[in-house]
């Protein structure tokens, strides 16, 4: 009969005494306590320094990434709405006040764009494009037909939210569209 031999369960602070050099090693990579110049040679913040250093470089690469995108999509929507006004006004040539209507409501997610930023302009000219006239005032000389026209200009200014040193704050966005209108 073998005799059992029961050992007496060991305490936590016994057990770091007793595997000292073990869990040394896994912190330090020695067994041997750091020294201050073991420290200052260290690499283990190194990853924190480089973050610190490339974050804000990171964040104003967002940021202006952010306006970019901000601009173009205000100036599609300004070159929508100048297109929306001039398709009513192909429909309706004589309702100016319709074709800015139109193209403010093309445009609801532009701040500030109002019908004081829309320029409506009619006129005559020959089937052809030549031979223009502002308003019908004369009569062009076609050899073909006489078309009559509707022009939408829009325009808006643009701020930039987060303004920058080297590039200016303001820019201004233009839409534009000519359309026949039907007779």
């Amino acid at each position: 009969m073998k005799k059992i031999i029961r050992r007496k369960k060991l305490s936590v602070a016994a057990v770091a005494v007793v595997y000292r050099p073990y869990f040394m090693a896994r912190v330090y990579g020695t067994h041997r306590v750091p020294t201050p110049a073991r420290l200052l040679l260290s690499e283990s913040g190194g990853s924190l320094v480089e973050l610190a250093l490339v974050l804000p470089v990171l964040l104003l690469l967002l940021l202006g990434t952010a306006d970019f995108g901000r601009a173009c999509y205000i100036g599609i929507e300004v070159s929508r709405a100048a297109q929306s006004g001039a398709l009513y006004g192909s429909q309706n040539p004589s309702d100016v006040a319709g074709m800015k209507a139109a193209a403010v409501l093309d445009a609801p997610d532009v701040p500030g764009f109002t019908t004081a930023n829309v320029t409506v302009t009619t006129g005559c000219e020959c089937s052809d494009g030549s031979s223009a006239s502002l308003n019908c005032s004369t009569t062009p000389t076609c050899a073909t037909n006489q078309v009559t026209y509707v022009q939408v200009t829009t325009s808006l200014n643009y701020t930039a939210p987060f303004p920058y040193r080297t590039l200016p704050t303001l820019a201004v966005l233009h839409g534009s569209a000519r359309m026949r209108a039907v007779p």
